[in-house]
């Protein structure tokens, strides 16, 4: 039951990042690499990369937690 609400809780927080974001981390978790995914999206690698940085900033937040009010 646990594991069910902390992928909740990440699912979330991708859910949360703009879209440009959420796709550059989709494309390197599934192992391309910044110019793969920048011909894929129709950006340069640089714009991935900073895609990459920012989404990866937003994800270190702190995700809310149950026993800190975060859970129901």
């Amino acid at each position: 039951m646990e594991l069910k609400e902390e992928e909740a809780r990440v699912c979330a927080a991708l859910a949360g990042l703009p879209p440009l974001q959420r796709a550059a981390l989709a494309w390197r978790l599934d192992g391309f690499t910044t110019g793969e995914t920048g011909t894929a999206l129709g950006m340069t690698h640089h714009a991935v990369r900073q895609n990459l940085s920012r989404g990866r900033a937003r994800l270190k937040t702190p995700l809310p937690s149950a026993t800190d009010g975060g859970g129901r």
